[in-house]
């Protein structure tokens, strides 16, 4: 999506790394339907094809407009997605839901 940016953002108490996706919207009604999205991706745990969503939040801008941010799993240029989903399903959780709180 357009709308759409991705960040590299550390978790500054344990120094760990996630991507963090922005998601503009200008209506109230279109963030609803991104924050359905999220939810969804929410509820898939440990699914050796898909990256962990550990969750989202949701605020008004200065422009009027809404964002989402969805807080997911972050692999690197560096990292093998397929030596990830291996190592996942080898080991169970790849990462903990606390290392966000």
């Amino acid at each position: 999506k357009k709308n759409t940016k991705i960040f590299k953002a550390e978790h500054l108490p344990t120094g760990k790394f996630f991507a963090l996706k922005e998601v503009e919207a200008k209506t109230i009604e279109k963030l609803n339907e991104y924050k359905e999205e999220a939810v969804q991706l929410v509820k898939v745990k440990n699914h050796p094809n898909i990256i962990q969503t550990y969750g989202y939040y949701f605020y008004e801008t200065n422009y009027n407009t809404f964002r989402l941010a969805i807080v997911t799993e972050f692999i690197d240029d560096t990292t093998n997605l397929e030596r990830v989903f291996r190592k996942r399903q080898q080991k169970g959780p790849y990462w903990k839901e606390e290392e966000l709180e």
